[in-house]
């Protein structure tokens, strides 16, 4: 009779295979299959198509939080406003890790300025008035990722007259962002 071989300690016997769970945390095919929702600025289904960013962006012009509320609605490497590149630079200085913060002030200066018209519209109802009449928007026929809008904003205080400017939302990723903002020639910028 042949000597018995060792017997292995049940305490450090790896388990069975056939009782792990091969799917164990990670969802059925067709879960595992979706894609997430690519979010470069962070308005998300707010701004899932240009009508609804649009809408976005005029009802962030309005809250009292304007600074902290227009960050996502614009996509900031890639932002021209009145032919100049603005986006570019701060592309470079988010490259520079040490230099986040003097790109988040550059970005928070030039929303606090381009933000001011907003203070000086005369009547509530006028922001209706632009969000009904006042706002028109149409696909680039040439480039099916972007989109033109027209805006006929609200009288700027008195002596201001209703402005038409131009704003360019481009996608990126699921998101609708402002990429290029152009307004009327000879007036000065808001």
């Amino acid at each position: 009779m042949p000597a018995p071989g060792p017997v292995p300690d049940p305490e450090l016997a790896p388990s069975p295979a056939r009782n792990i769970d091969p799917t164990l945390g990670l969802g059925s095919k067709a879960e595992r299959r979706k894609r997430p929702p690519a979010i470069i600025g962070g308005c998300g289904a707010a701004c899932a198509t240009p009508e609804a960013a649009v809408r976005f962006l005029v009802d962030q012009m309005q809250t009292t939080h304007r600074m902290e509320a227009l960050r996502s609605v614009f996509d900031w490497s890639l932002l021209t406003v009145d032919g100049k590149d603005l986006g570019n630079g701060w592309a470079d200085l988010w490259a520079e890790p040490s230099r986040h913060r003097e790109r988040a002030a550059q970005i928070d200066a030039w929303i606090a300025n381009w933000s001011r018209w907003a203070d000086r519209v005369t009547e509530p109802q006028d922001w209706a008035r632009m969000a009904s009449t006042g706002i028109r928007v149409r696909l680039d026929p040439h480039n099916p990722q972007r989109a033109v809008v027209q805006v006929q904003h609200p009288p700027l205080g008195p002596a201001g007259g209703a402005a038409v400017w131009r704003w360019v939302f481009g996608l990126r990723g699921d998101e609708w962002l402002v990429v290029a903002i152009d307004h009327a020639p000879g007036l000065e910028a808001p």
